[in-house]
């Protein structure tokens, strides 16, 4: 996942068409875990 500028997001949450997702320190979305006590689906994304 890519910043606007071309770097490499990591280790932070982005929102996407009003969904909020995690990439870890290298990068990889975070799926099926608990990320600052946030759950993450399969899909990546925070849920409830």
């Amino acid at each position: 996942y890519l910043e606007a500028s071309g770097a490499m997001k990591a280790s932070q949450w982005f929102k996407v068409s009003d969904k909020w997702y995690y990439v870890n320190g290298s990068g990889a979305l975070a799926v099926n875990t608990t990320v600052d006590s946030y759950r993450v689906n399969a899909n990546g994304e925070w849920v409830n």
